[in-house]
């Protein structure tokens, strides 16, 4: 087995493990992005929408394996 492979199947690991996850900071992303285009939309809830994405990125973080997502060096939070 070449030490790609291992990352490779780690990768695909965290990718089963945090589909839900993703998908949920997808859902999040959008809603945000819809929310953010009503003139009726104030502060407090885009904050809350923020502060749930950055939650949702934070976690994903987290469960990154090492080898791949952990130490790329992507700083920052993207909405």
């Amino acid at each position: 087995m070449s030490p790609g492979h291992n990352t490779a199947m780690t990768d695909q690991r965290f990718l089963d493990e945090t589909a839900g996850l993703r998908r949920n900071l997808h859902d999040r992303r959008f809603e945000y992005f819809e929310t953010q285009r009503n003139p009726d939309t104030t502060n407090e809830i885009l904050v809350s929408l923020e502060k749930e994405i950055t939650e949702l990125q934070e976690k994903l973080h987290e469960d990154a394996p090492r080898t791949a997502y952990g130490s790329s060096g992507r700083g920052g939070h993207c909405f």
